[in-house]
This record gives C-alpha cells, sequence and structure tokens, in this order.
C-alpha cells in the first residue's frame, strides 16, 4: 500500500511511501532512477523546480493530480498495450510512467517484439533510428506500455522508407491489437529545417486520412500537443519566461495581454504546430491532449542542447495556413501547450548539460502532467477507449507479486534509451 501523506505519488512518491510484500527493491538501477535523486540521475529537478511543479499542479484538477495513484492509470492500462509514439518528450513521458507505475513492472526492458526482424524495420527510420522499448504489467490482465522512437510524423504515413509504408500500418501489421491505444506526438524535429518544416502539416492530413480508414480497426488513437520551448536568455544563462502569459487551470485557457500578442508572433515555440494539429487532426476527430501552455510559466525547467532551428512563420500565418478545415477528420487532440507555456523555470537548463537546454524538461514535473492529462483523456472514454480487464486495487497490488502475465513474451532489449 502507499501512504496518504507525504510527497504526491506522481511527484515521486511512489519510491518512499510504498508499503508491503509488494513493493519492489528501491536499491536497484530503476529504483535508484525512480527515487529522482538529482545526484545519481541526469534530467531530475533541483529542489526549487520540485517546489514549483508542485505549487503549480495544486492548481490542475481542484488538486485531483496529486491525489492519482498508479492503480487508477492500471485499470485503463490491462490487457493492451499504450503505444507512446514521438520524439523525446515521448521518451520523457514513457519514463514518467515507468517512474509512476515502478511497483507493477517487474524492472526488465523488453523488446516491442520476439520477432528480430520486426523490431528491426521498425529501428529503420528515416532522420533518427527507431527505438523501441517496453515494460511490462504484472498480475492480472497484463498489459504493456511502449515507446516507439519515431522523430518526424511523415514516417508515420505513407513512406516508401519506412517497412509496410509507415510506423502506424507497421505496428497495426505487426505488433498491434485493436484494443491497443496509440499516444502520437511529432513537432520538434520539424522545426530543423525547411523541408522537415514544409512536411509537417501535410504529415498531419496522412495521419488523418490514414485514421479514418483504419478507424473501424483501430479506434484508439490521440494526438498529444508539443510542448513549449522557451527562448534562451544567453546573458543569464537561462530559459526566458514569457511575461504577459497566464495560465488559467479550470478551462485550459492561455490568456495573454495586449503587449505579449505583438511577441507571440514571433515566438517559434510550437504554437504554429499545436495550431495546425488542432485544426487538421480535429477534422477526423483524432483527441489532441494538452500539453503547452502549461508550460509556460516553467522556464527554468527545461534540460540539455538542442538543434537551432530555422526563423520561423509567425503563429498567425501558419494558423491562416490551415484555417477552414477543422474538424474533417474528428481525430481527438489531448492538449499540451497551454500547460506548457507557463514553466519557463522547468527546463533542464544548464545545471545539467553544458549547454543551454530550453527543450526538454526535468522530472517530476511537467511529463508527470502529462501523465495527468492522458490519464484524464483515457478514463473520459476519448477516442472510444474503455478499460478492459477490471480488477480492485487491492487485486493489483498483490498481482504485483507475480509472474508478468505471459500474454506478451518478454525479449530483454540490449540497450537503453
Amino acid at each position: 500500500m502507499y501512504k496518504d501523506k507525504g510527497t504526491p505519488l506522481l511527484f515521486g512518491g511512489v519510491a518512499s511511501s510504498c508499503s508491503g510484500s509488494f513493493c519492489k527493491s528501491r536499491e536497484t538501477y530503476w529504483g535508484r532512477t525512480c527515487s529522482f535523486n538529482s545526484e545519481q540521475t541526469w534530467g531530475v529537478c533541483n529542489q526549487e523546480q520540485r517546489r514549483h511543479s508542485l505549487e503549480y499542479a495544486r492548481t490542475l484538477g481542484n488538486g485531483d493530480i496529486l491525489r492519482l495513484t498508479p492503480c487508477h492509470v492500471l485499470k485503463f492500462l490491462r490487457g493492451r498495450t499504450l503505444w507512446l509514439i514521438g520524439d523525446s518528450h515521448s521518451k520523457t513521458l514513457y519514463r514518467a510512467l515507468q517512474c509512476f507505475l515502478f511497483d507493477f513492472w517487474d524492472q526488465r526492458e523488453c523488446e516491442a517484439s520476439a520477432a528480430a526482424a520486426d523490431v528491426q524495420a521498425l529501428y529503420n527510420l528515416p532522420a533518427a533510428p527507431g527505438q523501441s522499448k517496453c515494460f511490462h504489467l504484472l498480475g492480472k490482465g497484463g498489459g504493456r506500455v511502449c515507446m516507439v522512437h519515431a522523430v518526424l510524423g511523415s514516417s508515420l504515413v505513407g513512406n516508401s522508407q519506412v517497412a509496410e509504408g509507415g510506423v502506424l500500418p507497421l505496428l497495426q501489421s505487426r505488433f498491434a491489437r485493436r484494443t491497443d491505444i496509440f499516444y502520437i506526438n511529432f513537432g520538434v524535429w520539424h522545426k530543423k529545417s525547411d523541408t522537415w518544416r514544409a512536411s509537417f502539416k501535410p504529415a498531419l492530413e496522412a495521419l488523418g486520412r490514414f485514421y479514418k480508414a483504419t478507424k473501424s480497426r483501430f479506434p484508439h488513437v490521440l494526438y498529444r500537443e508539443t510542448p513549449a520551448e522557451h527562448p534562451k536568455d544567453s546573458s543569464s544563462n537561462a530559459c526566458q519566461s514569457m511575461r504577459g502569459y497566464t495560465y488559467q487551470p479550470w478551462d485550459g485557457r492561455l490568456v495573454v495581454n495586449p503587449a505579449a500578442r505583438i511577441a507571440v508572433q514571433g515566438w517559434d515555440s510550437g504554437g504554429w504546430m499545436n495550431t495546425a494539429a488542432r485544426t487538421v487532426l480535429g477534422k477526423y476527430k483524432i483527441p489532441v491532449v494538452a500539453a503547452f501552455n502549461i508550460s509556460v510559466p516553467l522556464a527554468n525547467n527545461h534540460i540539455a542542447a538542442a538543434a537551432a532551428a530555422p526563423a520561423a512563420a509567425p503563429a498567425a500565418a501558419a494558423a491562416a495556413a490551415v484555417a477552414g478545415t477543422r474538424y474533417r477528420y474528428k481525430i481527438p487532440v489531448v492538449a499540451a501547450f497551454n500547460i506548457s507555456v507557463p514553466l519557463a523555470n522547468n527546463h533542464i537548463g544548464s545545471h545539467m548539460s553544458p549547454e543551454l537546454d530550453c527543450l526538454h524538461y526535468c522530472v517530476p514535473g511537467v511529463p508527470e502532467m502529462w501523465v495527468w492529462y492522458l490519464f484524464n483523456a483515457i478514463a473520459s472514454g476519448r477516442s472510444g477507449i474503455k478499460a478492459i480487464a477490471s480488477s480492485s486495487s487491492r487485486e493489483d497490488m498483490a498481482a504485483a507479486t507475480r509472474s508478468p502475465n505471459l500474454k506478451y513474451k518478454c525479449v530483454p532489449t540490449a540497450t537503453m534509451f
């Protein structure tokens, strides 16, 4: 069981508040990693960043985020695979889920398939290797969480350089089941070149058309917004806060004062990408999960060096480019941008890297908030998602002492992310 008092479970309390025979050892590699000891693990928030994150989290869902338990999430993961598809932000979300569910897997990372040829096919992607990793849930109903490193949206569908024509058809033909959940994000890498930037909106359209064509067989698709990348302030060697923004936790809106509206037009933080995602994917009813607005205030919670992006088209111009096409495909888009805008102080910054990183976020902090928004999207039934195998909290804890469900064969991975 977990203690009710102390650090909230989602923000590191799992490591310190577990008691009972089902608790996994905290003296292993994963035990130390998920204890968020900044001296032993890269990317961990310092004490000031943790305090800021918790203060901010208390405003979300009337504080319900601080009461979230692993068993709340497990209910919807039993009997299926949750596929996290995207770039380094999706890797961070994968790690956040690993640590939150620490006592419910056996500390082995597994290949996405027991077939080596299929894993290699998934690995051979343009731009960056398509690494894949999974952790298998212990106990009744089984289930697993898998991360697929696919950095470009143009690799997901209609790409002759990828086996089966893209990551999604490859997963659906060789790896996935109808009940699986596909949680997708892409965007950051599309800012790295003019060619990749130009392919962003067509990739969204291709994803929407593919979802429409395959929805009857694989209905559970969600898209997560790209969080904010804050400007770098070289004079102070810190991530620069965006002044004039106020995040409203009760409705998820990002309020911008008149002075800040002028600055936002040239801020290549990801707003233009999320405008396009909401407009295009909304036509296909793919839910878009929040990630941007809440991150705007947490500039100092960023991490390590990101490649320089070319000058951005103004957000207003990008929005106009996709205007008039909203809701054609009705793909649910889960918000993630607004929540990131206020969190400039939650980047990894410079204290964990030789170069200032205002792209990635430290843990526990923003990535744990992404877990919360993902849980809300799933629990509310977006994209038709429902729990498959029901079990009580007591049953889940008892099951955590037993062997993994053999529905998914684990071939241990040779490398880590």
